[in-house]
């Protein structure tokens, strides 16, 4: 199954996304992380057990290598 991807503005409106929908009682799949990619980025399953992306902008200051296999 994939993730469906939102993008907000700003790394902390992902924090403040994940918060809201985990008060709400949304689980999060994956706590708000720094991607190597740059972005914020966290995974929350909606009541049907979706997978919910939201992410931030990417930040050239936060990228990293990508993880090894």
């Amino acid at each position: 199954m994939g993730v469906l991807g939102f993008r907000v503005d700003t790394r902390e409106e992902v924090d403040e996304v994940a918060a809201r929908m985990a008060a709400a009682g949304h689980p999060l799949q994956l706590e708000p992380t720094d991607a190597f990619w740059g972005s914020r980025y966290a995974i929350i399953q909606d009541p049907d057990g979706n997978a919910i992306g939201v992410k931030s902008t990417p930040d050239d200051a936060f990228r990293t290598a990508p993880p090894m296999p």
